[in-house]
């Protein structure tokens, strides 16, 4: 019985072609960026709602009403990460520009949740320290 590989049935004929056109598509391939989002656009979901925002002015203050969202970012889009009331103590740290209004990134101190919520769901309108 003959136990030799055919040239065709070689693993080490094809398999290198292969690889080495995979590895030239890869290291080729445009990546391509979103860019800049037009005026009254929000960013790109993944890059606003991963922002921490973070000032030396910290500030206390509090919720204008109960069952306010502090998200992950300053969109609407972004996951909740928890609800603050009126009852909360809050420490406002500073704000910027996002969906609809500016926001404030904030800690819930009474739930222990950091967060973005709208300047008009807070007291005196939140954080008067940009990021």
């Amino acid at each position: 019985m003959n136990y030799r590989l055919s040239r065709r049935s070689a693993p080490h004929g094809r398999i290198p072609r292969i690889l080495l056109a995979l590895v030239l598509a890869v290291l080729t391939a445009t990546v391509v960026h979103p860019g800049p989002a037009a005026a009254g656009e929000p960013p790109p979901a993944f890059a606003a709602c991963v922002e921490e925002g973070w000032s030396n002015h910290a500030t206390s203050g509090g919720f204008a009403f109960n069952g306010i969202n502090i998200r992950s970012g300053p969109y609407l889009s972004c996951p909740i990460r928890g609800v603050g009331d009126t009852s909360h103590s809050v420490t406002f740290y500073c704000f910027r520009e996002g969906e609809g209004d500016t926001w404030t990134f904030l800690h819930d101190d009474t739930t222990g949740i950091y967060g973005w919520s709208r300047d008009d769901k807070l007291t005196g309108r939140g954080s008067w320290s940009p990021c």
